[in-house]
């Protein structure tokens, strides 16, 4: 997940935003990209839910974000349907959509200090170009219908350990590139990217599996992640002090960053909701959806599509909203309240074996997921200092373990009770946690944000 922080502005007075009067009540964009686009009103300005849009730097930030979930979310959709035609086991079609996530408990550490010291706009494009070639590299065994549970296994921890460095480098970079008090909307936008996909990516590559193959529609889903590589090189960050990679101080940086996190209630509390929806929520969302489609609702990957593109739907509904809104300071309370949304959502899937239920089901629950997941994240990010930045969010991706461990034990009760079975369990366990949470960090499920009427200054995005 992509734990974020407010950016590291630059206090200079010079570099300070300027009001734009009562339409947005916010600041206009410095002085070298209001030169660069010339002297006419953008539309991003007066469309308050593209507000965010109106930096250019951010524009290919969200460009290559789309291309970059275009290429996952077909990925997602052909391993999960490939793992069950080989396997026709719900726990291992679970675990095969799981591992993807073991990689950053170990590795992300790591990449958080790389992330602080290194740059960031480089260790993005690097990400996403090893993902693509992966990607392709796999569809090649595909084709050749050298496909068995062992290689599906190896492709999906290898995507993972090459997908740690995305998310905290696309987060921290898109932090720096828009100023503070328009994080919540050009967050909503990358999810945005995310969800809206989800509307046709699925659907398509279900009939791609079916007229073409997986293996073809592997590769189409490669090049989809490469070209954002293309975008990636059109970004601009605002200059900052890195420093050396010190393989000796690296433990000591990681340490400095656990001492801040643990220090800071709303913040630790923050940093590991994402747990929940890992442990309750992802293992039904896309580790047991294939299982759904086939058991369930006796379709193929058509079905599988369909499913996927209607969470896709909600999401899209529920990021336009969010973004509409604008910063909500309420986030500990808001967070809670989803995350019971959330709960009684899953629980209601599970009990409908209709289809055309189903979909009318998935859509707010898919709806009240985004928010959830932005909140968090944006949360994480208007707390922790930029020095900080990469280090908390590698930690905050240790949280990451819940997904394996989700995977397997709700993929396991799958395997022995039934999907449905299982998808109702889970959404029990989400409810007892937001209990726990509510117990043991009050901090958290109290926050407010600081009012951001009076932004920090941003630095050039030239």
């Amino acid at each position: 997940m992509n734990e974020m922080s407010e950016a590291r502005l630059s206090s200079s007075s010079h570099s300070r935003p300027q009001e734009v009067g009562s339409l947005l009540g916010s600041d206009v964009v410095p002085q070298q990209e209001q030169e660069s686009r010339g002297t006419q009103t953008s539309l991003f300005l007066r469309v308050r839910t593209l507000e965010s849009l109106q930096f250019r730097s951010f524009r290919f930030v969200w460009l290559l974000n789309c291309t970059h979930v275009i290429g996952m979310w077909a990925l997602q959709v052909i391993l999960g349907w490939l793992t069950f035609e080989v396997t026709n086991s719900p726990l291992l079609t679970a675990m095969a959509i799981g591992l993807q996530a073991a990689p950053p408990v170990i590795l992300g550490p790591i990449a958080g200090v790389l992330s602080d010291a290194c740059d960031r706009r480089k260790l993005m494009i690097f990400s996403l170009g090893m993902q693509g070639a992966i990607a392709i590299a796999f569809s090649l065994f595909v084709m050749l219908e050298f496909v068995h549970t062992w290689l599906i296994f190896t492709f999906s921890l290898v995507n993972g350990a090459v997908g740690t460095l995305y998310g905290p480098a696309l987060s921290s970079v898109a932090s720096t590139v828009v100023p503070r008090q328009k994080l919540v909307n050009a967050f909503a936008l990358l999810s945005f990217a995310d969800s809206s996909t989800r509307l046709f990516v699925p659907v398509t590559t279900g009939v791609l599996i079916a007229v073409i193959g997986p293996g073809w529609s592997t590769a189409i889903a490669g090049v989809c992640i490469l070209l954002g590589t293309l975008a990636g090189f059109a970004v601009k960050t605002p200059p900052r002090e890195r420093r050396a990679v010190d393989p000796k101080s690296a433990y000591s940086d990681i340490v400095q960053a656990g001492k801040y996190l643990w220090a800071n209630k709303p913040l630790f509390g923050f940093t590991i909701m994402p747990v929940a929806p890992l442990l309750f929520i992802t293992p039904t969302n896309m580790g047991l959806m294939p299982v759904y489609a086939s058991d369930v609702f006796s379709g193929g990957p058509q079905v599988l599509g369909l499913l996927i593109s209607t969470l896709g739907a909600g999401m899209t509904l529920g990021t336009l909203v969010l973004a509409s809104i604008g910063d909500l300071r309420a986030k500990g309370p808001i967070t809670m309240i989803t995350m019971v949304g959330m709960a009684v959502g899953l629980f209601a899937f599970s009990r409908t074996d209709s289809l055309v239920i189903a979909i009318a089901i998935l859509l707010p629950y898919s709806s009240i997921m985004v928010v959830y997941w932005t909140i968090v994240t944006v949360a994480v990010q208007t707390i922790v200092p930029d020095e900080l930045r990469g280090r908390v969010t590698s930690l905050a991706t240790a949280t990451h373990v819940a997904m394996p461990i989700g995977a397997i034990t709700v993929g396991a009760i799958a395997q022995i009770l039934g999907v449905q079975i299982a998808s109702a369990i889970s959404a029990g366990g989400l409810l007892l946690f937001a209990a726990g949470m509510w117990v043991l960090l009050p901090q958290m499920c109290r926050y407010r944000s600081p009012d951001s009427t009076s932004p920090a200054p941003l630095r050039s995005d030239h």
